[in-house]
């Protein structure tokens, strides 16, 4: 069954990720299993968004802020700020970002230092969260390496096709073994005429390291090629599907797009 793809964080079903944890051990996955998921902000997230998602839609999700991203503790500090500032506007900010610091025992500061963290860090982070008005917030840096990446995608024919056929951000759910499965495809393109019955799965991956820069050296030599349907994998993508799981995640999807089009040869 496709699903809206807004119903998909809330849905208690099992997907490739918590497959995951369950590979690591069946306690990790029992307390894990119970927590409501949602979505992850990364660069990925950012690319994806920026090659599925209208202009238009992708300006109500995100906000840009010129300063760089706080630190995770700052970060910390500048919500509890931002929080207590739109409860009450009257609010001196120093007091603020001082009993917050107390609040989330900051560290070993005095309050000057942790006002000239926060005035050097924070302050602009706290006016975005103010003025987003609960959009996700992101730094020109990362906008400007998330259009970098798609603008090399936009380069190569063949991947900018797969990007741009077919449907976006698929939620798909279906039922194996009496358990209640989910996934979220970046693509499916469902092609089908009187002879052939097809459907294509892309899934979009970002990875900060280079992609050509360990191909060939010693590190890779004991990893095992892999031949998936029609693809083969060497250098840091070999070594990439090795690691993450990705025939998994693959092999979920194609089970997922089989209940949906039953009959139909998956790509």
């Amino acid at each position: 069954m496709i699903f809206p793809r807004e119903e998909y964080w809330e849905s208690p079903a099992l997907n490739n990720s918590k497959l995951g944890l369950l590979m690591v051990s069946p306690s990790l996955f029992n307390a894990e299993i119970q927590k409501v998921e949602r979505s992850y902000l990364s660069l990925g997230s950012v690319v994806n968004d920026i090659l599925l998602l209208p202009a238009e839609t992708f300006a109500e999700k995100y906000y840009v802020m010129k300063a760089a991203m706080p630190t995770a503790k700052l970060g910390m500090l500048c919500n509890i700020v931002a929080k207590g500032k739109i409860t009450n506007p009257e609010a001196k900010l120093s007091d603020l970002v001082i009993q917050a610091g107390k609040d989330i025992k900051y560290g070993n500061y005095t309050d000057e230092v942790i006002l000239k963290q926060f005035n050097e860090s924070g302050a602009e982070y706290v006016n975005a969260i103010i003025e987003s008005q609960g959009k996700t917030i992101i730094d020109e840096e990362l906008l400007a390496t998330a259009n970098i990446c798609v603008n090399s995608i936009s380069r190569k024919e063949k991947a900018l096709e797969l990007m741009t056929k077919g449907m976006s951000e698929v939620a798909m759910s279906w039922t194996y073994r009496g358990i209640l499965c989910k996934g979220l495809l970046d693509k499916l393109n469902v092609e089908h005429n009187h002879e052939t019955k097809t459907a294509i799965i892309t899934d979009l991956k970002t990875t900060s390291e280079n992609p050509y820069s360990k191909i060939n050296t010693p590190d890779y030599n004991s990893i095992p090629s892999f031949d998936y349907y029609s693809g083969s994998y060497t250098g840091f993508l070999r070594k990439a599907v090795y690691e993450y799981d990705y025939i998994r995640q693959l092999a979920w999807y194609a089970k997922g797009v089989k209940e949906q089009y039953p009959g139909y040869t998956i790509k």
